[in-house]
């Protein structure tokens, strides 16, 4: 029985770390055509305090380009203790924030800019190399949530499945 219990705590444990820090894809009209733009929205939800937030928002550049000077957020920005960064590269677009006077957690708007369609086709978006640290050396855990793409499955549904090991056991048994 203690074995149940011990199995149930870590499940709950590493259920409750799984969203802790997420940053979400919304677009505001997904199938544009040819000289057409797509609005995207970044939209981060946060439990750890953070100072510095880096990672590639990926697509593919044959088919979308980077609308220079669309790009927002609600992250403080004042270039010299606050710093916000959105630079078109070759997998997609880096996104970046680097504060040295506060910390960002909570709801917000991480970023928003415009991708102009540029050719026929179809294309994933998605979040990679994800940090989050601060000043103390911390490094915490993205999840990242991608839109038009097929997403892992769900803490729930990690629940439901061990759940249903733990029976398989204890019929075995």
């Amino acid at each position: 029985m203690r074995i149940y219990k011990l199995l149930a705590s870590c499940m709950l444990l590493i259920g409750l770390q799984a969203n802790a820090n997420m940053i979400s894809i919304e677009l505001d009209n997904p199938s544009v055509s040819v000289g057409e733009t797509v609005n995207v929205s970044l939209l981060a939800n946060f439990t750890d305090a953070v100072d510095t937030i880096d990672f590639e928002f990926l697509f593919d550049n044959s088919l979308f380009s980077f609308v220079s000077g669309s790009e927002a957020s609600d992250l403080p920005n004042d270039g010299f203790l606050n710093f916000f960064s959105a630079v078109p590269n070759t997998v997609g677009l880096g996104l970046g924030f680097v504060s040295f006077e506060s910390t960002v957690t909570g709801s917000f708007l991480f970023a928003s800019f415009q991708l102009e369609r540029t050719s026929a086709g179809v294309t994933e978006f998605s979040l990679q190399s994800n940090v989050l640290s601060d000043f103390l050396g911390n490094d915490y855990m993205l999840e990242p949530v991608n839109a038009m793409a097929v997403s892992a499955p769900s803490t729930a549904g990690l629940f439901a499945l061990a759940g249903l090991a733990l029976l398989g056991l204890r019929r075995k048994a």
